[in-house]
């Protein structure tokens, strides 16, 4: 969401290295800038309460296995030994460069090793944050197809009473083991002109409830949602459509 300030964000990482060559007063600057930053420029699109809140729930992860939001990062040992290894480097690199500065005050000296010291951390900690939350992000993918094939494989043969719509492979099982057309004509209420996409009228062979099945992408992604326990011929005129 910042990346309307990608310029802004950019240039102050530029010149931290160099608030560090004026000591405490420099550090004080740097970290009075990062708040000011953070509390007082709005996300784009956000109003300011708006945009504390959501950078607030940046600090929160999801457990893929428990399905529970905890604070902090469970890669933050790695990160932690990522920015320690990007100092190295930067050190290294900065003491390659000090015979060249040498002539050129002690202020040039500090700052030929301060600054690949720093930019070096930093780049190792924006590459070890990208990379964790790509773990995490694939790790919940997993868990979520896993619990998809698991839902698919054991729903019942009537979930109309406690059900309100399903979705993918679940909705295909539930089709398939429980579902019947209702005979209903679903182009004659211009359903498919809405949702572009193969559009059906279901019925419930037990409580006569209607669902409305939609194939919502080309790949075959689908959706059941669920309509009252009425038929689809006793809404067919109905002011709002037959279906709602």
């Amino acid at each position: 969401a910042m990346r309307r300030y990608r310029w802004l964000v950019i240039s102050g990482f530029a010149l931290v290295p160099f608030a560090f060559l004026l000591g405490g007063p420099g550090l004080l600057l740097v970290f009075g800038c990062s708040w000011l930053f953070r509390s007082q420029v709005r996300v784009p699109g956000f109003s300011g309460p708006d945009s504390v809140v959501w950078r607030a729930t940046r600090q929160l992860r999801l457990d893929p296995g428990s399905g529970v939001a905890t604070a902090g990062n469970p890669d933050r040992g790695w990160i932690a030994l990522a920015v320690i290894g990007g100092g190295v480097i930067g050190s290294l690199i900065g003491a390659l460069l000090m015979p060249l500065v040498q002539g050129l005050g002690d202020w040039a000296v500090v700052g030929a090793w301060l600054g690949p010291l720093v930019l070096c951390a930093g780049f190792a900690y924006q590459a070890a944050s990208r990379w964790s939350r790509s773990r995490q992000r694939r790790a919940r993918l997993m868990t979520r197809k896993e619990f998809t094939r698991k839902e698919a494989a054991n729903i019942g043969p009537c979930q109309c009473w406690n059900t309100t719509a399903l979705a993918d492979e679940v909705a295909d099982a539930y089709t398939k083991r429980h579902l019947l057309d209702s005979g209903f004509d679903v182009n004659a209420a211009n359903m498919t002109t809405a949702f572009g996409r193969r559009v059906r009228l279901l019925r419930c062979p037990s409580l006569g409830t209607i669902w409305l099945s939609a194939d919502l992408t080309a790949e075959g992604a689908s959706l059941l949602m669920r309509g009252d326990g009425g038929t689809a011929e006793s809404a067919g005129d109905a002011e709002v459509g037959f279906y709602l």
